[in-house]
Formats: structure tokens, sequence, C-alpha cells
């Protein structure tokens, strides 16, 4: 997915401005990277907390993300 590439993160500490649907999905980037690197801050992602994440992801955002999405954000 797209949104794991984190370009409206890299944008913000580039001095970049962002318009006001680049700040939405800065929120879903930051939400996605924390919660990825929060989970792998053991070394070892377990599938539940892959699942657990993507619940809370859709919960917030609505997006749908995939597993992949998840443990690509974590590293």
């Amino acid at each position: 997915m797209a949104i794991a590439d984190l370009k409206n993160v890299l944008k913000i500490f580039g001095g970049s401005e962002l318009s006001e649907g680049d700040h939405d999905e800065l929120r879903t980037e930051v939400m996605l990277m924390t919660l990825a690197r929060a989970a792998d801050a053991d070394i070892n992602i377990q599938t539940v907390e892959v699942d657990r994440i993507r619940e809370i992801l859709k919960d917030c955002t609505g997006v749908e993300f995939s597993s992949a999405d998840i443990r690509v954000a974590a590293r």
C-alpha cells in the first residue's frame, strides 16, 4: 500500500507544506508507523499484534491495511 511509504511524514521533515487532504493521510501514516514500530519493540511481531493493529487502524482511519503493510512499517 502506498501509505506505507510514509510520503507525508517525509514531506514534513523536508520542510514542505501539507494540504488539508495530506493532513488526514499524515495522521494515518503516523498511526501506522507508531503502532507498527511499537509492536516491533521486542524484535518479534506476533500475528495477534498485527491483527490488533489492523483492527485499530481500520476503526480509527477507515483504511484497511494488510499484514505485510504493518510488518513493512515496523522496519
